[in-house]
């Protein structure tokens, strides 16, 4: 893969360190660092460079040891971000909100709405944990995650209401599902209430 990237002239830049074996819960990996990125090798997911945002918050975040596991992709621009996918997540790169990890039963849900392409758009916050779950904010909407009831999305004018209301920590508690089409509106369903 170096020389594919064009070696020391390359994105990567020259090595600054030797291969290293990195065992983790899905195997042994190993990654080299270069001076502007590393390049991991497993042999169930082959060789993929990480770097610059993306392989900058990856490290961060544990690299192959933390949540998101070892690059199964490389770093793809969707219009004017980034992306990476991850054995267990993904990190964008978006101007104006720089590195988002979308990971978990909410970056499952995420995936399954065509990710960034998507209904929601890119990941605009990080997952936040709350009393009794997580959510995660996107352009368009929010992901949320109930420990007990999964996934729910919330968008538009109920997304709003919702929000002003302190979303799950308010007396409304979590959503139990996605927004329900009634006569011409629509409604969600809440823990504690509804909102149409």
């Amino acid at each position: 893969l170096y020389v594919v990237m064009n070696g020391s002239a390359g994105k990567l830049g020259l090595p600054t360190g030797d291969s290293t074996l990195v065992p983790t819960a899905d195997g042994d990996a190993y990654y080299q660092q270069f001076h502007d990125g590393r390049i991991y090798f497993t042999p169930g997911n082959g060789t993929h460079a990480t770097m610059g945002a993306i392989g900058e918050a990856y490290v961060a975040s544990g690299g192959a040891d933390g949540k998101l596991g070892l690059p199964i992709g490389d770093s793809t621009q969707v219009g004017d971000y980034w992306v990476q996918q991850f054995q267990h997540g993904w990190i964008y790169c978006t101007p104006g909100n720089g590195t988002r990890t979308v990971a978990g039963g909410i970056g499952d849900t995420y995936i399954s709405l065509s990710g960034s392409v998507g209904a929601l758009g890119y990941p605009t916050g990080d997952s936040t944990q709350v009393s009794g779950g997580y959510y995660q904010q996107f352009a368009n909407g929010r992901i949320y995650w109930s420990n007990t009831d999964g996934a729910s999305v919330t968008t538009g004018a109920i997304d709003a209401t919702y929000s002003a209301l302190s979303g799950p920590v308010g007396k409304l508690g979590f959503p139990l599902g996605n927004e329900i089409a009634l006569n011409g509106g629509s409604y969600q369903q809440f823990a504690n209430g509804r909102i149409y």
